[in-house]
Formats: C-alpha cells, structure tokens, sequence
C-alpha cells in the first residue's frame, strides 16, 4: 500500500460488537485491502500505509482526517451531497 500513488480509504464501524470495532476498506487501483480494527482509530491509516506512504489519499470528512494532516499526507475529499 505504501508505494500507490492514490488510494481510496473508508471506514464505518460496527454494532456486532460492545467495543464499536471498525471496518475500514482500502482502494488501490488493482486491489482491495479490507481491515477489521478493535478500535475506529486513526491509528489504523500508520499500520497499512506506514509514515511513508505520499501519495494522494481519497477520503470523507470523518475518518483520517486528522492522522494524515499529522504525517502529511496530501487529501483529496469526496463531495458530500
């Protein structure tokens, strides 16, 4: 995942679980990496794509905003209708 130039990241959580796990899917341009995480963390982004990942990441407004601003990460938001 590290060396895409673009990527496509969501998540969502669950209800199957009391802890709220998360579920977060990411799109490359030949494959899909799906991550089930004890936690909707943002923590989750530095474990799949590392700190080296600078490539343009396609995301909402929830998730990895917040982490990838920290390891610059360069963010291309999808519209919200």
């Amino acid at each position: 995942m590290p060396d895409q130039d673009y990527l496509n990241v969501d998540e969502t959580g669950t209800n199957r679980t009391a802890n709220g796990s998360g579920f977060g899917a990411f799109r490359a341009e030949l494959y899909t990496l799906f991550k089930i995480d004890p936690t909707r963390s943002g923590d989750v982004l530095i474990e799949v794509l590392g700190t080296e990942f600078d490539g343009v990441l396609g995301c909402d407004y929830f998730w990895p905003t917040g982490v990838t601003i920290a390891i610059g990460v360069v963010l291309q938001f999808c519209w919200l209708t």
